[in-house]
């Protein structure tokens, strides 16, 4: 058996990784399933569910807080709510059938972001890092926690933004310019799928400008093409609100619900929030929830510095209580929440080692994984933090750790010299390498 792997083209290695990915995915969904309930909408999907039911009913992009009817909305991207409508045609609104084609979409989403994974494992320590960050990956769902449990658009966001940030970090000033194009339209897809990890992108694009693997001209094809496909939703939106409101509208909302999460104000949960969302509209429920925000920031700077502060720790460990605790996401509901909090962090401890790593490797790539760690959370430490939310660099987390097991346990135990292979590949493009 292991004679016939080896003798595997690519191709045939990354297929069986992605088969043994879909195996693990689909043992944590069977294991998980006894505490899942879709007896009613507020179970599962929420609001994204909610407006795809909307769209089904020819009720157009709104309501995203049924049963009450809250108007036109913009509260979330357009892309994945289509999609659950479509499943929600094909399957039944709110039908058992929809969520289990819902969770095996998120099977596939989830194992086909091996490739990706790989690819960037290879490009940031050669080709034994690719297949170690891969293997990681298609076991991560084994520590009991995995984003294919969540009715959400999570499994589909981390394989684009996975394999977007694999082609930037591949990118050649040699591309034609049909791929540019091409890139820039998948990254307007991505914004449209979900815009919180336009941070991401926008790093690793002046990255990749910096350390001249794409000219500026590059950038502005990206660009433009990106535009191109997002300003009809913009253009929506206008038409709709009377006012701009880019790809999402729920940023102030968010900041209320981040100061008073303990507190039952969401209108998923609080009929009576629900109820005043759709006698204001979402212009005005928006405009309002800022308002209080600010009066919050100005009544009480030190408590807010000290919620943001906890949602660090929130964000990378995971939280210990109420809601979003992260001992409910895992196989046994509410059981062993040191062991699960130790598994939830310690992906983010040797991803930190893995930094280390690159620092002395390749500086570059360290300045572009370190950005990406310190950009990407902030709007969750700012508003609130989810287990769902570290998902989305979870597959960068996972390469840079794989970085630190082969540079310290797999080359060591083997008496190799760790290599450097990303210098020699600077030297052969011709790109001068800054320390």
């Amino acid at each position: 058996m292991l004679r016939y792997i080896k003798n595997l083209d690519l191709a045939g290695k990354l297929t069986l990784l992605v088969l043994l990915a879909m195996a693990a995915r689909a043992l944590v969904v069977v294991l998980k399933a006894p505490a899942f309930s879709y007896a009613l909408p507020e179970f599962w999907g929420a609001e994204m569910a909610s407006i795809a039911a909307s769209v089904v009913l020819d009720e157009g992009f709104s309501s995203q807080y049924r049963p009450v009817e809250t108007g036109p909305t913009a509260f979330l991207p357009p892309l994945f709510p289509y999609l659950v409508s479509v499943l929600f045609d094909l399957f039944g609104v709110y039908e058992m059938s929809a969520a289990l084609a819902w969770i095996v979409l998120n099977i596939l989403f989830s194992s086909l972001a091996t490739i990706p994974i790989y690819f960037l494992g290879k490009r940031f320590g050669g080709e034994a890092v690719g297949f170690l960050s891969a293997a990681l990956w298609v076991a991560y769902p084994l520590s009991g926690h995995s984003d294919v449990l969540l009715l959400w658009n999570t499994s589909l966001n981390l394989l684009s933004l996975s394999t977007i940030v694999c082609l930037l970090v591949h990118a050649d000033r040699s591309w034609p310019v049909a791929a540019f194009l091409a890139l820039g339209a998948l990254i307007g897809l991505q914004t449209l799928l979900e815009p919180v990890v336009l941070s991401v992108i926008a790093v690793t694009l002046v990255w990749t400008v910096w350390v001249r693997t794409i000219a500026w001209k590059h950038l502005a094809l990206v660009v433009v093409a990106a535009g191109v496909l997002v300003a009809p939703w913009l253009l929506r939106n206008y038409q709709t609100f009377d006012q701009f409101v880019f790809v999402r509208s729920g940023l102030n909302f968010q900041l209320v619900v981040g100061i008073n999460e303990k507190h039952g104000i969401h209108p998923n949960r609080n009929i009576e929030q629900a109820r005043l969302f759709a006698q204001l509209g979402e212009v005005e429920f928006m405009a309002l929830q800022g308002e209080i925000f600010q009066r919050y920031i100005a009544a009480e700077p030190r408590q807010f510095v000290l919620k943001c502060a906890e949602r660090v720790g929130e964000f990378w460990v995971g939280a210990w209580s109420d809601y979003h605790n992260i001992a409910n996401y895992y196989w046994i509901n509410q059981k062993l929440p040191a062991l699960k909090h130790l598994l939830h962090g310690l992906i983010p401890l040797f991803a930190c080692a893995g930094l280390t790593v690159l620092w002395r490797r390749d500086k570059q790539l360290f300045v572009l994984v370190a950005a990406i760690f310190v950009c990407y959370p902030v709007v969750f430490y700012l508003t609130t933090v989810q287990p769902r939310h570290r998902f989305a660099i979870e597959p960068m987390a996972l390469v840079v750790a794989a970085c630190f097991l082969h540079h310290f346990l797999l080359a060591r135990l083997r008496g190799e010299r760790p290599r450097k292979p990303l210098d020699s590949t600077w030297h052969e493009l011709g790109i001068a390498h800054r320390h």
